[in-house]
Order: C-alpha cells, then structure tokens, then sequence
C-alpha cells in the first residue's frame, strides 16, 4: 500500500484512505501503514478529507455535492469559527450563502463556482428525488440545476385567471359606426340605379355618394 491511511491523532478516526482500509479487509491484510495527524476541529478534518480527495482525481457529481452539503451543514452548526459578532458561528451572505465565499468552497473542492452555486440550488431547491438522483450518481448536477430552475419558474407564473361572471348589468352592444351606415346606404342607392338604369357603363365614384347623399349622375348610353 503506496499512501498510509490517515487517522486522526487522539481519536483513530479514519480522515482519508477509507478506500484503502475496505481494500485491505477484503484482501485479508491484518497490518497497514498508518499516519496520524492533529486537527484543531472536525470541520480542519472534514477540509483535509475533500482536499486530499479532490487532489488525488476528479471527484464525481454524487462525490461533489456531498462534499459540498457536509462543508455546509459544518458551517449551519458552527462548526467554522466566526468572531465576537457572529456568535462563533458564520454569518449568512444577504443571498442566504454562507460568509464563506463560493470560490472558497470551490477552491476546497477543486471546482469552478458556478458548480458550486449550481450543487447549492439542487441541494436548497430540488425535490428530495432529484437530489437522491444526484447523490446517487444517477443525475448530474448541471441536469438537476436545469430542471429545478425549470420547476420554480413554472411555480412561479401565476396561471391566467379566468373571466368574473356576475350578475350585474350586460354590456351594451357597441354602437353602429355612421361611417359604415353611409357606405351602405351609398350601395344601397347605386343598386337601384343599376336597376333602373341596366345599360349604364360607368358610375362617379362611391366617395361623392358619401359625399352627397345623392345619386350621382350616370352617362346613359341608348340600347
């Protein structure tokens, strides 16, 4: 075994190489190099743990945000230590992240902040199924971001509202235009002409009917 399994010193606690001790139990080994390390607190090991993980290859979505919920949950008990004003504990962004930036906790992890922002929103936002899914290695983080987002915007648009039927007074019909009343009165006189007159060629133009409210005089011609 390359890498001694790291414990933490006073406790025995495993901090990293679980997966070398599980190796080595299955494969019957009785004895394994061990090192034993100080850490001043849990969240100084739960640091250690991710930082080693995420140096030694890339760590998986399901690896990634249950990183990320365990440095978060720390912080919601205390577990970083704030100053005289915040209790001991660390105090929340106007946004409801943590004082401790994005890019600390990508840093940390070894990941952009913008996934660490987008892991945040499944773990706050995503339906217990969703996160699960992610957890699970079944769903990636980015697929997870893209259909909570989705979700809360459809909450969020207020469906149209449908029309109010009382029982007041109906509305009254909307009134005839005079405009359309003279044009039709205009074709009304112009089909009489054409009756009285069947062998005229040409008419003057509908606008002197408007015009004038008069038949307008026709060019006979004999038959």
């Amino acid at each position: 075994m390359s890498q001694p399994i790291i414990l933490w010193k006073g406790k025995d606690i495993i901090v990293d190489g679980h997966t070398r001790y599980y190796a080595a139990i299955k494969a019957g080994i009785q004895e394994v190099h061990t090192f034993l390390k100080d850490f001043n607190d849990e969240d100084a090991a739960l640091h250690y743990a991710i930082t080693q993980q995420a140096n030694r290859r890339n760590l998986t979505d399901a690896e990634i945000i249950r990183c990320i919920e365990a440095l978060d949950r720390r912080r919601q008990r205390g577990g970083d230590h704030g100053n005289q004003y915040t209790g001991g504990k660390v105090a929340k962004a106007p946004n409801g992240a943590f004082a401790k930036t994005c890019e600390e906790t990508a840093q940390t992890i070894g990941i952009s902040p913008r996934k660490v922002e987008r892991a945040r929103t499944v773990l706050d936002h995503a339906d217990p199924e969703t996160r699960e899914a992610v957890k699970e290695g079944k769903k990636s983080i980015n697929r997870a971001y893209q259909e909570t987002q989705a979700k809360r915007k459809a909450a969020r648009t207020p469906e149209p509202s449908e029309p109010e039927t009382g029982s007041g007074p109906e509305p009254e019909p909307p009134k005839p235009d005079p405009r359309t009343e003279k044009l039709q009165q205009a074709i009304a006189e112009l089909t009489v002409w054409r009756e009285k007159y069947p062998n005229f060629v040409e008419l003057s133009p509908v606008y002197e009917f408007l015009d004038s409210y008069q038949p307008c005089p026709v060019r006979l011609v004999k038959g």
